[in-house]
């Protein structure tokens, strides 16, 4: 697929891919959601990742994996909807193999090259999930923005090496930022994104409070206000004082947030 995306992706039809059963591959999509199902195995992903599954899983995130020379918004709206749907499926799986294993924590944030540039699994999902999309092209990143911020918290909940990587390259601002993007758009885009952000960083912060790293009190101390800056406090002011209706259930993790 990473040779030829674009005529990999005539294969790809996303109608019969949502249609088919778990576990029949003909491209790289129900290849994709396969793999998800397998890497839910501890011994699968470790063996995965061993093989260098793990180097090309991260290369189908960025965008310039997909396309070349151009931007994705020049393509049909077909091609571009399937660069999304594999993007989404991507980060999806990489949050499956790594979470609650703490083992596999390394994984986040570990050197890979992709393309010319070196990065890591967290960064290249961040930059996905923090790009500020026109909203007229909302309804083909929606899975993309799901699936995204599913792998972000899979990476960062419980694992202190990718929480202080974040830091290092003031993630947690590019957080907020997205947060306010979704909050100054009218919460048009996706409550239920809005609510996944927002129990994020509640989750990070309580781990923190109930089980920080007692001989680094200093990463402790900066991952907390990190998720507690005045833009982060701004924007959940903000989504209270809408007049958005929010469901009760947005509104109380709105709260235990808060609190």
């Amino acid at each position: 697929y990473l040779k030829d995306p674009l005529n990999e992706l005539r294969k790809v039809n996303l109608e019969k891919d949502d249609e088919r059963d778990e576990g029949f591959v003909t491209d790289i999509l129900s290849l994709l959601k396969d793999l998800e199902f397998q890497l839910i195995d501890v011994d699968n992903a470790r063996d995965f990742h061993t093989l260098g599954g793990w180097d090309l899983l991260v290369a189908l995130v960025p965008e310039d994996s997909h396309v070349e020379n151009k931007t994705i918004s020049k393509l049909s709206r077909s091609t571009e909807s399937k660069i999304r749907a594999v993007q989404a499926h991507a980060a999806w799986t990489m949050g499956t193999a790594v979470k609650n294993t703490g083992e596999f924590y390394p994984y986040a944030v570990e050197k890979i090259k992709v393309g010319t540039k070196m990065t890591t699994a967290l960064d290249t999902v961040l930059d996905v999930f923090c790009q500020n999309y026109k909203e007229e092209d909302w309804w083909p990143i929606r899975t993309l923005m799901t699936k995204s911020v599913y792998a972000i918290g899979s990476f960062l909940r419980g694992n202190r090496l990718a929480q202080a990587h974040l830091l290092r390259n003031d993630g947690a601002a590019k957080l907020s930022d997205k947060l306010r993007h979704l909050v100054m758009n009218n919460l048009k885009a996706d409550v239920k994104l809005l609510q996944r952000l927002l129990s994020l960083a509640s989750d990070i912060i309580t781990d923190i409070q109930l089980d920080g790293d007692k001989a680094d009190p200093t990463l402790n101390d900066s991952i907390v206000k990190a998720f507690t800056t005045p833009e982060w406090c701004d924007m959940i002011s903000t989504v209270l004082t809408s007049e958005n209706f929010l469901p009760i259930r947005v509104q109380e993790t709105v709260m235990e947030t808060v609190q």
